[in-house]
């Protein structure tokens, strides 16, 4: 039996600037500065039971649960500075918001060994059940303007299983599987308000989001080794299937990825010292969670970002020719590398085509958001070199060139 329990308290702060000069004379200029302090706190407990059926098995089973919240407190300053009179104007925009989240978690571990040196079985199961909430009242030169509720519930189920079978002395299979099932549900409720002085729901900006990911993955690898070589050869099948659904605006979309991922490593040895490896992958990076989003940031009138929740994954090509060399006290690695990645996730500012207006002047808003615009291709060189001196002392140095080159079009947000 076993317990972990921990209280984490953090205190951090941000500072954010952006300046903007229009083309337009009639269209003062702005200096923004955002300043936030952001305090996070809270309690998670661990508590489990390991059993050991036999000498070689063994059966976990453990429970977590956590209790936190927040405070962010975020001033926006901002300045127009008239670019025929000359005269500027200030504001200050206010933005506390409180945060309110909880976790609970049960998961299962069986883990079997079997007589032959690393030839075992594992098998995982998790569920996870989650919530965030956060509230928040913005005030604009002391005067509340808009209240932001934003309630999230969050499901995930993981299913993992790995089994590794030993060939010989020098050769090992590896198979295994692994569903990751998560269920998002997003209430983002804007009040704003009204001329009779009381908030009143926004249903344009208020909207609900419904995000459903299912992945599914089998992988299988074969190594070996033959006198002075060794290869690893791998092969990744997964499948993502995306639902997103926003009732409140009427959108909705589905999106089935599947893909093909290998890998293949081959090293030879020189000596004991020396050795050279040539590798090749195939892998993906999924966008994360606020890149997502649908709902825009309200902390500024002029300059909000906004997720996409149609973003794509990038791929990428990995090739890597490497040398090692251990000589005396000394260590040198060094490394070649080349990348090309496709559907690359960049972030791209835009005129959304809305305007504002702030001390009585129209400004358009800006929007800044994730989209999948590029191509990249990345050449490098790496380098570096370990001293050891003594068993107490290590000196690293290390050195890293490349270039990156991005190529995409506007084109292709049509």
């Amino acid at each position: 039996m076993f317990n972990t329990t921990s209280y984490r308290y953090r205190e951090s702060v941000g500072r954010w600037y952006n300046d903007v000069k229009y083309f337009d004379e009639n269209t003062p200029d702005l200096d923004e500065k955002r300043n936030w302090d952001d305090t996070r706190k809270g309690i998670t407990t661990n508590t489990g039971i390991e059993w050991y059926i036999t000498d070689s098995a063994s059966l976990t089973n453990s429970i977590v649960y956590s209790d936190n919240s927040s405070y962010n407190n975020s001033i926006n300053n901002l300045v127009q500075l008239n670019k025929i009179t000359n005269e500027t104007s200030r504001s200050v925009r206010r933005d506390p918001e409180e945060g309110e989240s909880g976790t609970f978690q049960y998961a299962l571990n069986f883990m079997k060994d079997f007589k032959t040196d690393g030839h075992k079985f594992s098998f995982d199961f998790q569920f996870e059940n989650s919530n965030d909430d956060e509230y928040s009242l913005i005030s604009v030169d002391g005067l509340d303007t808009d209240i932001l509720q934003t309630l999230e519930d969050e499901q995930q189920i993981l299913l993992q299983t790995d089994y590794v079978l030993p060939l010989g002395e020098n050769s090992q299979i590896e198979l295994g599987y692994r569903g990751d099932f998560t269920t998002t549900e997003t209430d983002y409720q804007v009040s704003l308000l009204n001329d009779a002085g009381a908030f009143e729901l926004n249903t344009n900006l208020s909207n609900l989001f419904n995000f459903k990911q299912y992945l599914n993955a089998a992988y299988f690898q074969f190594g070996s080794k033959i006198d002075k070589f060794s290869y690893l050869l791998g092969l990744r099948l997964e499948n993502t299937k995306y639902t997103l659904d926003q009732p409140t605006s009427g959108d909705f979309k589905r999106k089935n990825f599947t893909g093909l991922f290998p890998t293949v490593n081959v090293s030879y040895k020189f000596n004991e010292d020396a050795s050279m490896t040539v590798g090749y992958n195939r892998r993906l990076r999924r966008p994360r969670g606020f890149m997502l989003n649908p709902f825009p940031s309200r902390s500024s009138l002029t300059n909000v970002f906004q997720g996409n929740p149609d973003l794509d994954p990038t791929y990428s090509s990995v090739f890597d020719i490497g040398y090692l060399n251990r000589f005396g006290k000394f260590t040198l690695s060094s490394s070649v590398y080349y990348s090309h990645s496709t559907d690359v996730m960049t972030f791209l500012s835009r005129d959304n085509g809305e305007t504002v207006f702030i001390n009585g002047e129209e400004f358009p808003v800006i929007e800044r958001g994730p989209v999948n615009l590029a191509t990249d291709d990345r050449y490098g060189f790496e380098f570096n070199l370990n001293y050891s001196p003594t068993r107490k002392w290590r000196v690293n140095s290390d050195f890293n060139i490349y270039k990156l080159e991005r190529n995409g079009s506007l084109k292709m947000l049509i």
